[in-house]
């Protein structure tokens, strides 16, 4: 009797413990899930902008890019520039720093000695060609919005661009009011699509730890539910034992044998229950 007890205690006990540990672990989901997505949608509401400036002179074209200071990274400012450009020169807030070519049309410089929170504008500029009848530019972090002016006049508009994306837009001045506008999918959408994501993957989390939690607490584990039955049926043995031998009662027997029987009966289908889900 007593080693029945105690190991009816301890799957009891089993239970509970691996139910709380599954509500902790979907919990600990939910909340990593919801921080995910209030730093998704906090990332993408602080885009970067980049604005280019692009003016006619009598011997050249001159471009001054207008770069967020966010494109630093591991303390090096990295910028594109195409093919043919002249004088180029980099500076934050009108301070001049040194830069050197790292190929593929890339440029770098460091920043280390600068980086701080006072730090506002960083300027490259650069002349092409007056010949130049294209003004190409590939993206080397992502924007939030990008606009083009060409003497004053805006030629060029878009939003959410992609690092790696590249641009290509004709040196001609347009008609008043009149804009290259590329239309891209709006931040609100990719917030969406994110949160989405992160529900779907919260839910093949969530049924994965179910169908776990489920093979373990069909009435305890496949080793418990199999001792308990041992027992179960050996105290069956001794109880039957005991009744031949007139040590207890006709009525003591019937009580006990269908007490121990229908637990036996139980743990036998709880183990039948576990196989299928196994």
């Amino acid at each position: 009797m007593p080693p029945l007890v105690y190991l009816e205690k301890y799957i009891n006990n089993l239970k509970y413990d691996r139910a709380g540990e599954f509500m902790i672990k979907r919990i600990i989901t939910l909340i990593i899930a919801i921080v995910m997505i209030t730093s998704g949608c906090f990332l993408l509401a602080q885009g970067q902008e980049l604005d280019v400036n692009i003016t006619s002179e009598d011997s050249s074209i001159s471009i001054v890019e207008s770069i967020p200071f966010e494109a630093v990274s591991d303390n090096f400012l990295e910028f594109w520039i195409q093919d043919g450009a002249t004088d180029i020169s980099v500076r934050i807030d009108g301070e001049s720093i040194l830069y050197e070519s790292i190929g593929s049309n890339k440029y770098s410089s460091n920043v280390s000695l600068l980086t701080n929170e006072d730090i506002i504008n960083t300027i490259v500029a650069y002349k092409l060609d007056k010949d130049s009848t294209e003004f190409e530019k590939t993206i080397l972090y992502n924007l939030s919005s990008l606009k083009i002016t060409y003497d004053g006049k805006e030629i060029y508009s878009s939003t959410n661009i992609k690092s790696g994306s590249t641009i290509n837009v004709v040196l001609q001045k347009e008609k008043e009011g009149q804009t290259i506008k590329v239309e891209t999918i709006p931040s609100w959408i990719y917030i969406i699509i994110f949160i989405v994501l992160l529900i779907a993957l919260f839910i093949m989390f969530t049924k994965k730890q179910k169908s776990s939690y489920k093979k373990e607490n069909i009435g305890g584990s496949e080793e418990l539910l199999a001792t308990k039955k041992a027992l179960l049926m050996e105290t069956l043995k001794e109880i039957e034992k005991k009744h031949r031998s007139k040590k207890i009662s006709d009525d003591t027997y019937h009580k006990l044998k269908d007490e121990f029987k229908q637990d036996a009966v139980e743990a036998m289908k709880h183990l039948e229950e576990l196989k299928k889900v196994i």
